[in-house]
């Protein structure tokens, strides 16, 4: 029964996201920038009379620190608005436990971190106008992953041998994919966590960081945070690069960020399980 109404809240969560402009708005942008992103890849395609494997060019662009910046930024914006607190949110408390009124939420955040990874992966491998081969990686890839360069071309892509040499296109897509998804999962608990517990504008705020810390790393703060940065943890250039001893290894990125969820869960649960804080958050949108 507790978990039909959690699907229930979620099926409702869900409604109410599919009638936000926000969305759309937000997928539009991102379909324009992949298509504008990717036109260098075309040309070079079409004078070479070769073709690249897309999802090996997808999870090489995800290893690029301003591709990675993109996705995470498009993760606050649609996690910013999303229908968490909503005008009969003290109602459906008051016909379910507080754990169920959560766990529908939660719901609502993985949906919407799957389809999230999944549409934005798709649209930057459907724009490539690579191959959706996925069982080796193509001479275009090769040949910028043993350092090598096309004239003055230059792709939107990191891609090395450390994870050419050691992954399938299809593995290291679903690496990026799943790391993705985690991602996303952390970002939109912490902010329904401190949306609750402070306001909107701070979770808005402290989420714009977390995304943000990346490319702050790669541009100026010690590599030795990357160790932290869950962003950085679907960069296969950076989780796989076992030469930079202060990058994270898989295995340390994944543990990581499992601690970094479970950790914002329990946060989020002790918030909304607090009395005092949930009605006054509730009734403050009801107002």
């Amino acid at each position: 029964m507790a978990m039909r109404r959690m699907l229930h809240l979620c099926r409702v969560q869900i409604a109410e996201l599919l009638r936000n402009s926000t969305l759309y708005v937000l997928m539009g942008l991102a379909m324009i920038y992949y298509y504008y992103l990717n036109q260098n890849v075309l040309r070079l395609q079409e004078s070479l009379h070769l073709q690249l494997n897309a999802w090996g060019y997808t999870a090489a662009a995800f290893s690029s620190c301003p591709v990675a910046l993109v996705f995470g930024l498009g993760s606050v914006i649609l996690f910013s608005d999303m229908p968490l607190i909503r005008e009969n949110a003290l109602l459906e408390s008051t016909r379910c436990s507080r754990n169920v009124w959560l766990g529908g939420r939660i719901f609502y955040i993985v949906l919407v971190s799957v389809g999230y990874t999944a549409l934005m992966i798709l649209m930057c491998a459907l724009t490539s106008g690579g191959s959706l081969t996925m069982t080796s990686w193509d001479k275009i890839l090769n040949t910028l992953a043993h350092g090598y360069t096309f004239g003055e071309t230059s792709l939107p892509i990191e891609i090395t041998l450390s994870y050419t040499g050691g992954f399938t296109p299809l593995q290291a897509i679903i690496i990026v994919f799943l790391m993705g998804i985690m991602f996303n999962l952390l970002l939109g608990i912490i902010m329904l966590g401190v949306s609750f517990a402070l306001n909107r504008a701070a979770a808005i705020s402290l989420a714009s960081v977390i995304a943000m810390l990346d490319l702050a790393i790669h541009e100026k703060l010690p590599y030795v945070l990357y160790r932290i940065s869950p962003l950085s943890f679907m960069r296969l250039s950076v989780i796989s690069d076992a030469d930079m001893p202060y990058y994270p290894t898989m295995r340390e990125a994944i543990s990581t960020m499992v601690i970094m969820i479970l950790a914002a869960s329990l946060f989020a649960a002790v918030i909304v399980r607090n009395n005092r804080i949930f009605y006054r958050r509730t009734m403050g949108e009801m107002e």
